[in-house]
């Protein structure tokens, strides 16, 4: 990843990932990637999101299995 996002021939190039807060530290190889990453230059953006609430849940799942949620409000 770090080769990737480094390399001045790459031109276009779309990373996204995700992690948990609450589960990854500052010394997880992960987020000492992303910081090499940025010192080298490249563009790191993060976007934060706030947990599901069940409806989301229960919609994501829905959408996953094709099916309408018999729930009202949906």
């Amino acid at each position: 990843m770090r080769s990737l996002m480094t390399d001045p021939d790459t031109n276009y190039l779309l990373l996204i990932g995700a992690k948990r807060d609450n589960e990854v530290s500052s010394a997880h190889i992960l987020i000492q990637t992303v910081e090499e990453i940025k010192n080298a230059g490249g563009a790191v953006n993060h976007i934060f999101l706030p947990p599901l609430d069940l409806d989301n849940i229960t919609q994501l799942i829905a959408d996953t299995l094709q099916q309408t949620c018999k729930k009202p409000g949906f």
